[in-house]
């Protein structure tokens, strides 16, 4: 009778417990040792409490693995269709976040996921990152699952060039004039303001060598060689000239109070030599 209730025991659950306590309770009216009694009952109580701590631990894994699944498959680059290593793997949803790495045939593998809906995203340096959403794992499901990724396509774009010309008129400054080191050169003259009465309309130079914009007084010409106010342009080599400007009208404040103009010369530095 005992190894029958064992038997039974080892394959029911709370219920096979009920019922051993009233076998028990039977087998005890019918004893007359009071002393065997007692220590039948101390054993049985020791058997019942093991059991019911096996029975609630497997319960507890039982309910554990029925919740979880695992995802599984191999990352594969679209052209050759071998596998890709240390590719990074990570599904993430309702803030649950896993990851983990191919190895080296490209498989990766991640376990004991929570049942539910997933975004799986694929990441690999050159490659392009790839994700999959709606990613439904059931319990105890084990979902398959491989990826394939392509290498990035850098595209060289066509390279035009273009040499700048430099245009007869310029809308943006239509009161500015100027030249060029390289214009200078040819022009057959020698002293910059000479070549400067050549550069923009309106201006005049008198017997004195001074110039005049617009017709107005000398004094009403302001000269800045590379940056500093002088005199006049006497002196200045033509030929250390990188560039002149010449501004005839819409003279901005930070020249000064003229009614003239400004003339503005730019010297080489020595890589221009």
């Amino acid at each position: 009778m005992y190894e029958s209730l064992f038997n039974n025991l080892m394959t029911h659950s709370t219920a096979i417990t009920v019922i051993l306590l009233k076998s028990i309770n039977q087998i005890f009216t019918k004893m007359k040792k009071y002393k065997f009694r007692i220590s039948f009952l101390i054993a049985s109580i020791s058997i019942m409490s093991v059991f019911s701590n096996y029975v609630t631990a497997n319960n507890n894994d039982l309910s554990e693995n029925l919740s979880v699944g695992e995802i599984t498959g191999k990352i594969i680059e679209s052209e050759t269709s071998e596998g890709i290593s240390d590719a990074l793997v990570i599904i993430q949803a309702n803030g649950y976040y896993q990851d983990v790495e191919t190895d080296a045939n490209g498989l990766y593998s991640l376990k004991a996921v929570p049942v539910g809906t997933y975004l799986l995203s694929v990441y690999k340096t050159g490659y392009q990152t790839k994700q999959i959403t709606n990613v439904l794992l059931k319990a105890r499901d084990t979902k398959i699952l491989d990826v394939e990724i392509q290498k990035f396509s850098f595209d060289i774009p066509e390279v035009i060039v273009i040499e700048y010309t430099i245009p007869l008129f310029d809308p943006a400054t239509p009161h500015h004039g100027g030249l060029t080191g390289a214009e200078m050169k040819k022009i057959p003259l020698r002293k910059p303001q000479d070549m400067a009465v050549l550069s923009a309309p309106g201006l005049f130079q008198n017997q004195q060598g001074d110039i005049q914009i617009r017709g107005g007084r000398v004094g009403s010409t302001a000269y800045y060689v590379d940056g500093m106010r002088v005199r006049n342009l006497h002196g200045i080599p033509a030929q250390s000239i990188d560039q002149m400007s010449v501004i005839t009208s819409g003279i901005e404040a930070k020249y000064g109070d003229l009614t003239g103009g400004v003339i503005i010369i730019t010297t080489k530095s020595f890589r221009s030599f």
